[in-house]
């Protein structure tokens, strides 16, 4: 990879000048960007697991499981069983809805 090739990071008077190499090509209509094979994101360190996110989500999978069995008949139902808001229950449930690679279980890395 050519040194233009490399994400950089510097200081330079006032600021930060951050350097990431990519291209745009237009793909259906839309900008996608490019970066070099070389620089992917699997090549960076993951984040660190953030457990209040991973145990919400992991409630939110329970909570789902309930619903589509039949246990109760809506989200109101749920929440009225739980003792908890509505809109509680509808943000736990949407966190279902998150990238599958995120694993709610992950969380004793």
């Amino acid at each position: 990879m050519s040194e233009s090739q490399k994400p950089t990071i510097r200081v330079e008077d006032d600021g930060v000048v951050v350097h990431i190499p990519m291209t745009f090509k237009r793909r259906g209509g839309r900008k996608e960007i490019i970066v070099p094979q070389n620089v992917l994101a699997s090549d960076q360190p993951k984040s660190p697991v953030q457990r209040p996110l991973c145990c919400c989500s992991r409630e939110g999978v329970s909570l789902a499981g309930t619903l589509e069995t039949g246990k109760v008949a809506s989200i109101a139902s749920l929440a009225k069983r739980l003792k908890v808001d509505r809109a509680y229950v509808s943000r736990i449930l949407n966190l279902t809805l998150l990238a599958p690679d995120i694993d709610p279980d992950d969380h004793e890395r």
